[in-house]
């Protein structure tokens, strides 16, 4: 307290357009506390207006301080700050079934399982906002034919700049034909879109206004190979596809996994050859397929063990989570939180370093992602 009344005192000495500035680059969770400061700072610091411009300055500096981190353990699902100097604070448990569909703007899209509904929650307001089932989820539930089948659906999460609305992309395959809709936050109400022509995996990444999936044919090719990247655009409400770099083909596609992710608000693609490395690639320009450049190669601590080591391989091959300023990487490696420094071929542990595992079989590849945290709300 005795800070804010001096924070409160100087503010006497600055111009209004400092003082904004500074509360600007503020975490989130210390402007919930300067509201205490002034009616003027609570005003300005709960109008909609402050809230955006607080999310798009820590998204276009990367502010550290302003993002936190959602990951899987051994028995929880946890957060963090991505700061260094505030790890120690530790992480909080969030829930033991936790299905991470999406970040957005301080928002993140979750579910218990793959077959409840989907949940929004800011970490840093503790709102939460529950989404209901879609007519085309409903419709396959209670079909009679379908009622034997077990559904397989996935959830995307993202924003419309253009309509300033959050949408939900819902994704319901029966095993005959997979249909697409979206939910509208403001409108509150679903709308079917069309036939999905592609199997995409679990997970979408918000980039350049579209989420996008890794894809491959209906039915064909292992699951784990990609043959592109699927898009739906939040605004326009339309899909096409990316084509993926080429990748090493002295590995066999059996021998290999693809994964797609973000880093500095660019898509990526990595390619984990299993006993040997994964290759980053980052797509330079969005849209243009021919600046696909590799980042990064990351080789494969590999332990002794054979049978660990070919669990490890297979399984673990999630993207790159953080790109530091210092050009450290953080990501996974064997089911721990490290970071990689590509100059001298080096990792290090990074807090929490906690094991990942929750078995060998299950959940390994639940994503861990950053998130920007924020005072937006949905109301």
């Amino acid at each position: 307290m005795e800070q804010l009344i001096n924070v409160k005192r100087s503010s006497y000495h600055l111009p209004q357009e400092i003082i904004t500035e500074i509360l600007m680059r503020s975490p989130a969770k210390s402007l919930l506390r300067f509201k205490c400061v002034s009616k003027s700072w609570f005003s300005e610091i709960s109008s909609p207006g402050f809230a955006k411009s607080h999310v798009k300055v820590s998204s276009k500096n990367k502010i550290t301080s302003n993002y936190g981190l959602v990951f899987p353990t051994a028995t929880v699902a946890c957060r963090c700050s991505l700061d260094e100097e505030v790890q120690a604070q530790g992480i909080i448990p969030i829930d033991s079934d936790f299905h991470n569909w999406g970040c957005c703007n301080g928002w993140i899209c979750f579910s218990k399982d793959r077959h409840t509904h989907p949940v929004l929650w800011n970490p840093s307001t503790r709102k939460v906002k529950g989404i209901r089932r879609s007519p085309a989820y409903l419709e396959n539930r209670n079909s009679e034919r379908e009622r034997r089948l077990k559904l397989d659906i996935i959830y995307g999460f993202g924003y419309d700049e253009f309509t300033d609305d959050y949408k939900v992309i819902e994704i319901v395959d029966p095993g005959s034909k997979c249909t697409a809709s979206i939910y509208n936050l403001r409108k509150n109400y679903w709308k079917i879109l069309w036939d999905c022509p592609k199997s995409l995996d679990d997970y979408s990444f918000l980039v350049n206004g579209a989420l996008h999936w890794k894809a491959n044919h209906k039915h064909k090719l292992p699951r784990n190979f990609a043959t592109s990247i699927f898009w739906i655009n939040m605004s326009t409400e339309t899909y096409g596809e990316l084509g993926l770099p080429e990748h090493d083909h002295k590995h066999s596609i059996t021998n290999m996994r693809t994964r797609i992710g973000v880093l500095r608000d660019c898509l990526c693609a990595s390619f984990n050859y299993f006993y040997d490395r994964v290759d980053v690639w980052i797509m330079k320009e969005y849209g243009a397929e021919e600046s696909w450049y590799k980042f990064v190669s990351v080789p494969h601590n590999l332990c002794n063990d054979k049978f660990t080591r070919l669990v490890f391989m297979q399984r673990l091959s999630t993207p790159p989570v953080w790109l530091f300023e210092n050009g450290e990487i953080l990501l996974v490696h064997e089911l721990k939180m490290v970071c990689y420094n590509p100059r001298n071929n080096t990792f290090k542990r990074w807090f929490p370093s906690r094991d990942l595992r929750k078995s060998y079989w299950d959940n390994l590849d639940d994503r861990p992602e950053c998130y920007v945290e924020s005072l937006i709300s949905l109301d």
